[in-house]
């Protein structure tokens, strides 16, 4: 597999983080939709590190170590802090 066909299923996952983001931040007032902002996001996240471990796993190609780490800790961050915000 060449690295445009990486980058294409790289680009698929960060569009379903982008749109789970958009979804969950239609309506920001208060505390309670920054939970649902960060939730989103973390999901969305979530969904881009598994796509990088599923190419590395099936050894399709070789996705280097930064960006596992990255989307893994703003994945972590983004759902400590969506549970972390208190309500009221």
């Amino acid at each position: 597999m060449n690295i445009g066909v990486v980058m294409r299923y790289i680009l698929g996952a960060s569009v379903i983080a982008s749109g789970c983001i958009l979804f969950q931040a239609r309506g920001v007032e208060e505390r309670e939709s920054v939970k649902k902002i960060l939730l989103g996001a973390a999901v969305g996240f979530a969904v881009v590190f598994a796509t990088m471990v599923f190419l590395r796993v099936t050894g399709k190609n070789f996705v280097p170590p930064p960006p596992f780490v990255i989307t893994a800790v703003i994945s972590g961050l983004c759902f400590w802090s969506a549970f972390k915000v208190k309500s009221g």
